[in-house]
């Protein structure tokens, strides 16, 4: 198991740049389109259940 996880951290520099990129690009596109569903979906964990802890509290 130790080797599978350390050969899929093996990413090149330029694929993760990509996928960053990849990523600002959609929430960009989620944001302008007040989708709040993806934004949501695209944000890590612990800032997203932040998010909807307050969303319940107003």
């Amino acid at each position: 198991m130790l080797v599978l996880a350390t050969a899929c951290g093996c990413a090149s520099l330029s694929d993760r740049e990509d996928a960053a990129a990849a990523g600002a690009l959609r929430f960009e596109g989620a944001l302008a389109g007040q989708d709040n569903a993806a934004l949501c979906k695209d944000l890590a964990p612990g800032p997203r259940q932040e998010l909807e802890d307050t969303a319940k509290s107003d």
